[in-house]
């Protein structure tokens, strides 16, 4: 879940805005089950706008409560089985190559779905978010992802990796 609920400054953080120009407010938010207060975060910090964007775009993709991760999980898996078949030795940052270059049909489909949610990480980062909390949010919506032999760090690494392949495959062809 995305979870941003805005709230007005306080009387403190008002009067430090005033004073400095700027407000910083820290929200990191590592319990998924943290009361709904914990997502709180000051108006002029996050615009509502921007937020919103990245909400509407996160229930698209991943559905309401989740509901197409299983289908997502399973369309990178069958693309990740296909490469360690040829490939048993390679690594996250070599899935990410393959998906980057392979016409293969659960290849294209996994690196649509890869794509998707990297557009996602993006809204979330125009958000205006620390790079800690930009992080968290990541770790948190990929450890929704299930795919057997891609978990925790491997999962992050895919993720990293495959922006750096689609750069440097654009980058090859400009």
């Amino acid at each position: 879940k995305l979870r941003i609920f805005a709230r007005e400054l306080s009387e403190e953080e008002d009067e430090e805005r005033r004073k400095k120009g700027y407000v910083y407010t820290p929200q990191i938010i590592v319990d998924e089950l943290a009361p709904i207060s914990a997502y709180e975060v000051a108006l002029t910090r996050i615009s509502a706008e921007i937020a919103q964007d990245a909400v509407d775009f996160a229930k698209e993709l991943i559905g309401e409560e989740g509901a197409h991760l299983e289908a997502i999980s399973a369309g990178i898996g069958s693309a990740f089985e296909e490469f360690v078949e040829s490939n048993p030795d390679g690594t996250a940052e070599d899935f990410a190559q393959y998906l980057s270059i392979s016409t293969a049909p659960n290849a294209v489909e996994a690196f649509e779905y890869v794509n998707r949610f990297n557009q996602l990480f993006e809204k979330i980062e125009n958000m205006g978010l620390t790079e800690t909390e930009l992080s968290i949010s990541r770790r948190n919506i990929l450890s929704r992802l299930k795919v057997d032999g891609l978990r925790g760090r491997e999962m992050i690494e895919f993720f990293d990796s495959f922006v750096l392949a689609n750069e440097t495959e654009l980058s090859l062809f400009n």
